[in-house]
């Protein structure tokens, strides 16, 4: 018989800073997607799962296009002028424009508002489909007022 078998080691205990850390990584992982679904982003599929739905891959078919244009007074009384968007903004702020970020749209709007002698501007985000243009969505930013009012087209 042998002499005397040694009893594995009882494991450490595991510190409660540890623990600690560990339930709140956990509380984050869980936290952080709850943010993304409750809030106010249900039609931004590109941090989601939801990706490849049916939603993203129509919005990938169709090509997007942002038509702004500006009220003014002039002689002929009020009328509406197209203005560009390209070179006024950065290149990254387009890209989120065209994907309706509603948070860079406003701002884009009220920097308008602010800083242009028009009366209002008219923003907006068209699909080309079939050659054709399909709105869906429209701002309007009212210069005097500082308002800024979204329309989401009917599908």
């Amino acid at each position: 018989m042998p002499e005397h078998v040694p009893k594995p080691a009882s494991p450490q205990p595991v510190a409660w800073q540890t623990q600690l850390f560990l339930a709140s990584m956990l509380l984050l992982q869980l936290a952080l997607p709850l943010t993304y679904y409750l809030g106010d982003r249900g039609y931004d599929e590109r941090f989601a799962w939801r990706m490849f739905s049916a939603q993203q891959e129509m919005n990938q078919r169709e090509h997007t296009r942002i038509l702004c244009d500006e009220l003014v007074s002039g002689e002929q009384g009020e009328v509406w002028h197209s203005v560009s968007v390209s070179g006024e903004t950065l290149a990254v702020w387009e890209v989120a424009m065209q994907r309706r970020q509603p948070v860079i749209i406003r701002r884009y709007l009220e920097w308008r508002a602010a800083n242009r002698p028009a009366k209002q501007t008219r923003f907006r985000i068209v699909a080309v489909i079939d050659g054709e243009l399909v709105d869906r969505e429209t701002w309007l930013a009212d210069h005097q007022t500082g308002l800024v009012t979204r329309w989401e087209a009917a599908p």
